[in-house]
């Protein structure tokens, strides 16, 4: 309902009264809306409102639009819960999704000199370059490249890391105990875009993730980029 006589703006007043029909499934995801005029219609309200309103919903990744078709009810953004150590493949599976990769790369090459660093190598170490898109329902959500040392998994295959990496870590009798992330908001490079599916210049969570073992060794450094549309990262803080 929109009320008049309210001093909150009706631009502000549709936004909310759309995002509670999202939220309680009137309208689902990838529905296409009615015609801006069709909504004013509705609503008894100009159609620069309701173009504001549906501006400001595109920007907050709530709704998308595609040139000649109209504006789309966005897919529900993935929450990422920071509590646990989990890798991509055991989160999809805990949420209920069906986890995928698409391979780019897996290699040895030599330790360029951020990931010698942070893998606490040398920079002419051997390390195994993973890299791939990671897919949820068939649907990309990031694209992640991992460093791991050669030294410490000299008989690592690409089979090893087809599903869940950490479960071929811990299965050849090593403990995960920790990792260190770091966060950054970027925009999509044109081959990152074309990737993810997404816009170039689309707002884009870089992460990036150094995990240890239980003997104080970095086993991995992790360099991520993750759909801002479609990923939210959540953390509990207490004092």
């Amino acid at each position: 309902m929109i009320d008049k006589q309210s001093k909150i703006p009706i631009y502000y007043q549709l936004e909310q009264s759309m995002k509670e029909q999202i939220q309680e499934g009137e309208l689902e995801e990838h529905e296409v809306l009615p015609p801006e005029r069709e909504i004013a219609e509705r609503y008894s309200i100009s159609r620069m409102t309701v173009r504001q309103a549906l501006n400001n919903l595109v920007q907050e990744g709530i709704l998308y639009r595609q040139q000649g078709k109209g504006t789309f009810v966005s897919a529900k953004k993935m929450t990422h819960v920071m509590k646990d150590l989990t890798s991509f493949t055991e989160e999809m599976r805990e949420r209920g999704f069906s986890p995928g990769s698409h391979f780019l790369a897996f290699e040895e090459v030599s330790a360029p000199s951020e990931v010698a660093t942070q893998l606490s190598v040398s920079e002419d170490a051997k390390v195994v370059q993973i890299k791939r898109v990671r897919l949820a329902n068939e649907e990309p959500m990031c694209i992640e490249t991992v460093w791991i040392p050669r030294s410490l998994f000299p008989t690592l295959k690409k089979t090893d890391v087809e599903s869940s990496f950490y479960s071929a870590v811990e299965r050849a009798g090593f403990e995960i105990v920790s990792a260190e992330q770091s966060f950054e908001a970027s925009v999509a490079t044109k081959q990152e875009a074309k990737r993810l599916g997404i816009s170039e210049g689309s707002v884009v969570m870089r992460m990036k993730q150094t995990s240890y073992l239980g003997t104080g060794e970095a086993f991995e450094f992790v360099d991520s980029v993750y759909r801002g549309d479609r990923y939210t990262f959540f953390q509990t803080l207490s004092r």
